[in-house]
């Protein structure tokens, strides 16, 4: 699940026409990303990052940062150029947006991804992403980028279409392999098919129901020890804590539920005061228990 970066970016006004620009600038920001992977612009890509920015596509991968060069060769790449080079370049990829939520320093976006790879394999992948933002050098730049999307359902969709899943996938193996070396191959394998999967989805389902159901105990069952809950304004309370204070306040409903390596993500709708708000909500689990240890809750 992303982080926060250090330092991040705030607005210093509070007027709503401040407020405004600066929810516009963050969009700004964000949608160069895929403008520049509609125009196959490396160089415009990797520039919209910050020095030490990071991808983490999809969550459970080994994350590519830049400056950091996991594989020295000839072409000098970093992690983050390299990723670009194995992922983006030989690939066309549209974004469909959903909906777009600003939070602090933070952009997430419920989108659907059309994507169509080497050897003619297409594909629609629904995916949250989120955008940690920080101020570098006088721009907005792209701090941390973390995409959840469910690759084993992609994986067996892909096999599915018979021969052509098949040439596809193993081209898409050939170029890891060849890009990243075998040992971070495997390591990207195991990262996108383990993790909490089905029982992410059951636990997000669960959070819902017994919030609604007003089951504290069974609500709090579904956490691990010293686990946290983020409100979308940044305050973070410990399960029964927000069971007792702002849960009973909210109803909430979950859609669009997807796992990825030991997190899961789900498009959230909560309504309090006869207002309901479309966001995005993370959790992240223990690889042990599969408990949660921290849900992050997006709306405006």
């Amino acid at each position: 699940m992303p982080t926060a970066p250090s330092k991040p970016y705030s607005p210093t006004a509070a007027q709503p026409d401040a407020v405004s620009a600066d929810r516009a600038a963050k969009l700004a920001a964000v949608e160069a990303s895929p403008e520049a992977v509609a125009r196959h612009d490396r160089d415009a890509w990797l520039d919209l990052f910050t020095s030490d920015g990071v991808v983490e596509d999809p969550i459970g991968t080994p994350p590519c940062r830049r400056g950091v060069y996991t594989r020295r060769d000839r072409s000098g790449a970093d992690d983050l150029a390299r990723f670009y080079d194995t992922f983006i370049a030989p690939t066309q990829i549209r974004f469909e947006v959903d909906h777009d939520v600003v939070a602090g320093c933070y952009v997430l976006r419920d989108a659907t991804l059309h994507v169509v790879m080497a050897g003619g394999l297409r594909a629609q992948v629904p995916t949250h992403l989120c955008y940690a933002l920080r101020e570098e050098d006088g721009a907005l730049r792209i701090a941390r980028l973390s995409a959840c999307w469910n690759a084993p359902k992609l994986t067996r969709q892909h096999l599915a279409k018979g021969v052509s899943g098949y040439v596809g996938l193993a081209l898409a193996g050939v170029r890891m392999v060849r890009k990243w070396g075998i040992e971070r191959a495997r390591q990207y394998s195991a990262g996108s098919s383990g993790g909490v999967r089905r029982g992410g989805v059951e636990a997000m389902e669960a959070f819902a129901r017994t919030l609604r159901e007003g089951d504290t105990p069974g609500f709090c069952a579904l956490f691990a020890e010293g686990a946290e809950i983020r409100e979308p304004s940044g305050r973070t309370h410990d399960p029964g804590s927000f069971a007792a204070g702002p849960g009973p306040a909210l109803a909430l409903r979950f859609d669009k539920l997807i796992p990825s390596g030991w997190s899961s993500s789900c498009t959230c709708y909560a309504t309090a005061g006869g207002r309901e708000r479309r966001g995005v909500a993370f959790f992240d689990f223990e690889e042990g228990t599969r408990q949660i240890r921290a849900a992050r809750l997006f709306w405006e």
